[in-house]
């Protein structure tokens, strides 16, 4: 009975054993690549874009309300070296775009509208992973690297007027073709939770949930109105942060 009693404690002191070893594939690469989606306020542009939906209403445009423009499609990839048990240090790559327009169109007239807000960010991070004890893997991630973002605008109006002669001829004017054009670069940080699971050999399945900094401010674009362009301060401040939710699929080396 002694001896089946030690074959016991021995098997599970070696199961611990394996249990707390596994997660840890220090020495390990961990390359990944997916896609999600990226959940920013922007809450200044919206009013933004509220404001001149309704300044168009209020001069007889009957144009309806922009869509929102979050959520988005995001898309991100990322390569992580497991140095320590409890450590490892990656580098990411981070994108989200949205394209909102609305239009109305009238015998007589036509309006069209356009906003693009789009961000991407190379980043270096340091995760620290916990000990779950388990064969999957569970961090958390701090990021500093650049944000870099880009912003468009575009109103495009026309009207069909009636010649002054007798021929009743009608043409189509453009009253306004103007299109701005906003970038700007920045620090940025971000916070993150993640995890990696095995599926099969060395692929892996990766998530993440971000919260990213991106409060860029006032950015200075270039307006081509007619063909004339000029640089002009965005009428509000923009910020790109928020919560991006990414999930990806991977390659381990070790």
């Amino acid at each position: 009975m002694k001896l089946r009693f030690d074959i016991l404690v021995a098997a599970a002191l070696l199961s611990l054993t394996v249990f707390d070893i596994l997660p840890a594939q220090e020495g390990g690469w961990t390359v990944s690549a997916g896609a999600g989606y990226a959940l920013i306020s922007f809450s200044a542009i919206k009013e933004d874009m509220v404001r001149d939906v309704r300044i168009y209403n209020e001069n007889g445009y009957e144009i309806p309300p922009f869509p929102s423009p979050s959520p988005a499609p995001a898309f991100g990839a990322k390569a992580s070296y497991r140095f320590d048990r409890d450590y490892s240090v990656s580098v990411s790559f981070h994108h989200d775009e949205r394209t909102v327009a609305t239009s109305w169109t009238h015998p007589e007239r036509m309006l069209s509208l356009e906003r693009s807000l789009g961000a991407t960010v190379i980043a270096a991070g340091l995760a620290y992973h916990f000990p779950t004890g388990l064969s999957h893997d569970l961090y958390a991630e701090v990021e500093i690297g650049m944000i870099l973002t880009r912003a468009t605008s575009s109103a495009y109006r026309t009207q069909t007027e009636k010649l002054s002669d007798s021929s009743l001829t009608t043409i189509t004017v453009v009253h306004d073709d103007t299109r701005g054009v906003y970038r700007k670069s920045k620090l940025t940080a971000i916070a993150a939770l993640g995890g990696v699971l095995p599926l099969f050999g060395p692929l892996v399945f990766r998530w993440e949930a971000l919260y990213r900094l991106g409060q860029v401010g006032i950015i200075t674009g270039r307006i081509t109105t007619f063909g004339q362009t000029n640089d002009q301060d965005s009428s509000v401040p923009f910020d790109y942060s928020g919560i991006m939710v990414l999930a990806s699929i991977g390659v381990q080396f070790y």
